[in-house]
């Protein structure tokens, strides 16, 4: 993204019949791996604060959902900050 070097628009296939737009800062997301994307709607705690996932713009570009990392699933030990990958299998 122009101006915000720790960002990137990436576009996710959900599965729906439309892809997503996700704005970010997830330094390890690469093109074709799979990744745990929390969807708008979707809510989760986080440091003990409800979080709902919103429609919202970033940077002047919609993002409609989160690329999720460990802390944000609950899972103890993963880097934060990094998207989670998921194998294929």
């Amino acid at each position: 993204m122009p101006g915000k070097s720790n960002l990137r628009k990436v576009v996710v296939d959900v599965g729906a019949s439309e892809q997503l737009s996700v704005v970010t800062n997830a330094p390890n997301i690469r093109d074709k791996t799979r990744t745990a994307v929390a969807m708008i709607g979707t809510e989760f705690e986080l440091n003990g604060q409800t979080i709902t996932v919103a429609k919202t713009h970033v940077g002047g570009v919609l993002s409609e959902g989160i690329i999720c990392d460990s802390t944000m699933l609950g899972w103890a030990g993963g880097s934060a900050g990094n998207c989670v990958q998921i194998s294929a299998e």
